[in-house]
């Protein structure tokens, strides 16, 4: 909280002096949108030896969001904007989205601080329900410290010439360990639960450049997760537990006519020291993923997507997925209303160390409806 205020004053300092004797324009808007998702989904695991198991799942979701946006210009050149979202959940929870401030040049460079997401650099053509294949890796996208933590972590970004660089800095979520004790008379070990908590130190560059028919996006990470305390509570042992994380992204995307073409890839690698100062197990992240949207009529949209992921866990597992979605996104004859239909399917090959390799599958659909006022 400290770092935020210090870097809003200074922002707002460098606001004031040439904007005290300029003319200012305001806008400020309030929008609202609310969302409903319905949504089936199964999937299968195999089973060595017996029957396959498998799930039949039905959702109803939805939530609506507030946001309030102002933006303040000087003939000058300079501008303040801010920005601050409420998100309510149809089951009655409720979270905070953007909140933050930016200033700057107008057409040159600013500083935006808050609570954001950074830009990101691996687009999957639509914002559409992918199924899971249980036990199936997760897809890194570029995007360990992409922002938007649950924790007290702030992302700072400067944007110039195409660039934004992205710090994110302050206060992650608290880290639980396993620690062994021998009893020095008994010889007797035995294992408790420690948790801690832990600041995020994170730097994030990305490039974008291009025009109307082509657009190339490079995005860079590094950071790490450090223990706030030392020591764990009741143990001697120093705590020098560090979660570091790394990796980077490309994003192209090409415009023929009414369709766009897209193609993702990413790296990324978790490693980093235990409480003990011991050498966490490397674990290896890549994935990839091609796109395909087309306009249909004035305001509708077809899309198709496939993507492929792998987890190598270095001498424990080498699990992989591949997955893919067709969706039609469909204007209302209301301003705002929009209908999304989407429908994927993934398999997922898993090889723990050790053990018969199994591949699991999982499907879905979802019907979406949304409306902007």
């Amino acid at each position: 909280m400290k770092l935020r205020a210090l870097l809003v004053v200074m922002c707002a300092a460098l606001l004031v002096v040439p904007a005290a004797f300029a003319e200012m324009s305001a806008n400020t808007s309030l929008s609202a949108d609310v969302e409903t998702n319905t949504t089936v989904s199964g999937d299968s695991t195999e089973v060595s030896g017996g029957d396959d198991v498998t799930s039949f799942v039905f959702k109803q979701t939805g939530e609506v969001g507030v946001a309030l946006e102002s933006k303040l210009e000087a003939d000058t050149g300079w501008f303040a904007a801010g920005k601050g979202k409420l998100t309510l959940a149809s089951d009655g929870g409720a979270s905070a989205g953007d909140v933050w401030i930016q200033i700057g040049k107008v057409d040159g460079s600013d500083i935006q601080v808050g609570r954001f997401g950074l830009n990101g650099a691996f687009s999957k053509g639509q914002d559409i329900y992918i199924a899971s294949a249980p036990g199936a890796p997760s897809r890194y996208q570029g995007d360990y410290w992409k922002g938007e933590f649950d924790g007290n972590a702030d992302t700072i970004a400067l944007h110039f010439g195409g660039v934004e660089l992205g710090f994110i800095l302050g206060s992650g979520d608290d880290t639980s360990v396993d620690i062994a004790a021998t009893d020095p008379t008994t010889g007797q070990v035995t294992t408790s639960t420690e948790t801690f908590g832990t600041n995020i130190y994170a730097i994030r560059p990305q490039y974008k450049f291009g025009g109307e028919s082509f657009t190339l996006k490079v995005a860079g990470e590094y950071g790490m997760s450090v223990p706030q305390s030392t020591t764990l509570s009741g143990y001697n042992n120093d705590n020098k537990f560090q979660d570091v994380r790394y990796g980077g992204a490309v994003d192209a995307s090409f415009v023929f006519g009414a369709s766009t073409v897209g193609v993702s890839a990413a790296y990324g690698m978790k490693t980093g020291k235990n409480f003990d100062d011991s050498d966490m197990t490397d674990t290896t992240e890549t994935a990839a993923f091609g796109w395909w949207k087309m306009a249909v009529g004035e305001s509708n949209t077809l899309g198709l997507g496939a993507g492929w992921a792998k987890v190598d866990v270095d001498g424990v597992s080498a699990d992989s997925k591949v997955e893919g979605y067709v969706s039609f996104s469909q204007q209302l004859p209301v301003e705002g209303l929009k209908i999304k239909y989407g429908a994927s399917y993934a398999v997922a090959t898993l090889e723990p160390e050790g053990c018969d390799s199994t591949s699991n599958s999982g499907y879905g659909a979802r019907v979406r409806l949304n409306y902007d006022f």
